[in-house]
């Protein structure tokens, strides 16, 4: 059964920030769709065996890994014959971990039941579950915790993802990502940021490589 907590973000705050908190399971095997997201991804299986898909590669994991899907790497999690899982998400805004040569966060790697990072996944979704007085804002600060944590383990900072997208074409495909469910037109976008169509067109598909 899927459970979400979502958070408000302080909008003025540029320090990592959780968005949402997701508890899932997979129990049937499905095809490989990518997605991209603005924001980063960090998985904690708390159960299970199954796999990754994170730009063009594929990573099996188990019970107690935990990798990072960066901003904007197209990923997926698909399984493989007699395959199950469960699972925790945090959806983190202003939040990037670089790969470097000594590791890549979207490598699952194994941690022990009772270390740092599976026991502040559990307490986040502890304090969620159970509806407690100022329990929004102990999740808070168990994620606070928890990037303290990830910092000391793969030792580096995190970090925002310095935008590679000009201005205009950042906020133009901000604009899109917060309404893709709907049909948008691409005149609709220049008129909003009062550009010239052709011009906006141009650019976005130099920069983002669609249009």
């Amino acid at each position: 059964m899927r459970i979400k907590f979502d958070f408000v973000p302080d909008e003025r705050d540029g320090n990592p920030q959780m968005i949402y908190f997701i508890r899932d399971e997979c129990r049937c095997a499905f095809d490989i769709r990518t997605f991209t997201h603005n924001i980063a991804e960090l998985y904690l299986i708390i159960g299970g065996t199954g796999n990754s898909f994170i730009e063009s590669k594929t990573y099996p994991f188990e019970r107690n890994d935990f990798y990072i899907v960066n901003p904007y790497l197209e990923h997926s999690e698909f399984l493989r014959k007699d395959q199950s899982f469960d699972y925790y998400i945090i959806g983190a805004k202003n939040f990037f971990l670089p790969p470097t040569e000594e590791s890549n966060p979207a490598v699952p790697r194994r941690f022990a039941a009772n270390s740092p990072i599976p026991l502040l996944f559990n307490r986040i979704f502890q304090e969620m579950s159970e509806k407690k007085l100022k329990s929004e804002e102990a999740a808070n600060c168990y994620f606070r915790l928890l990037t303290v944590e990830i910092e000391r383990a793969y030792r580096q900072r995190i970090a925002p993802l310095e935008s590679k997208y000009s201005s205009v074409v950042g906020e133009a495909k901000k604009f899109i990502d917060e309404r893709s469910f709907g049909n948008i037109s691409p005149y609709a976008v220049s008129d909003y940021f009062g550009c010239v169509h052709n011009t906006l067109t141009k650019k976005f598909k130099k920069e983002v490589g669609c249009s």
